[in-house]
């Protein structure tokens, strides 16, 4: 029987098919490759031996550290392009070294890592909770524990919260398939004309002027600072 046969599909192996195999190979598992090519695990095994390919790309202890070092911190697809290897097989290995909360940590970032690709301070971030941030504890023992943030989470609060930050400092390389909306936010930050830091006296005087009703546009006016920086004050000050 030739060798192109797939006994287990009895369908030959195309040319094509046999390309997208070495290719896939590089970063996939056989069991990945199978799916995609719509063939059965074992066949697509047999036919890597055949063409003397492995069935899945090693990992070195560069790329395990690499892996350690990030995990949690960059999210799951940024790590898998960084190094040339599928989601799921980032994912599996990240399981099996027992990274901390490997089977669900995907997506997810400490609020200390939120503070470095915003920008923002965590005290701030942690009153966005305050305002419906979604922000979930994880127990490593009973009395050990760290919170944090899925992504999908907070990409939604900040859409929804644009007046209560200011994008200016985003580190939007940490930010996999960056919305438009956010683009265009930090570009309005960045470009906003910039005043000294905030006196005590004008941080009061944020909020006596909403206790007392002023809509934003005269406090804009009155104080000659930007709407983002006004809310962040005001909002500032009234979780303090």
């Amino acid at each position: 029987m030739s060798s192109n046969i797939d006994i287990s599909t009895n369908r030959r192996w195309t040319k094509k098919e046999e390309e997208h195999l070495i290719s896939l190979s590089t970063y996939m598992s056989a069991s990945e490759i199978a799916d995609i090519l719509n063939r059965t695990t074992k066949s697509v095994i047999r036919k890597m031996q055949r063409l003397g390919l492995q069935s899945v790309r090693s990992w070195t202890k560069k790329d395990k550290d690499f892996l350690m070092d990030y995990w949690g911190y960059l999210q799951v697809e940024v790590i898998a392009n960084m190094l040339n290897r599928s989601v799921r097989a980032v994912r599996e290995k990240a399981a099996e070294m027992n990274l901390l909360s490997a089977k669900n940590e995907a997506g997810f970032l400490k609020i200390s890592d939120v503070a470095v690709i915003t920008g923002l301070s965590i005290y701030k971030i942690k009153s966005f909770g305050k305002k419906g941030l979604k922000i979930k504890t994880n127990y490593i023992t009973r009395k050990s524990k760290y919170y944090y943030i899925e992504m999908e989470d907070l990409m939604d609060f900040l859409e929804r919260n644009q007046e209560l930050y200011n994008a200016a400092n985003f580190d939007l390389s940490y930010f996999y398939n960056i919305p438009d909306w956010l683009k265009k936010k930090k570009m309005i930050d960045m470009n906003a004309p910039q005043k000294g830091n905030w006196t005590q006296k004008e941080k009061e005087l944020v909020k006596q002027m909403f206790l007392s009703g002023m809509d934003i546009s005269e406090i804009m006016k009155q104080l000659n600072r930007t709407k983002y920086s006004i809310y962040h004050v005001y909002y500032e000050k009234s979780t303090s």
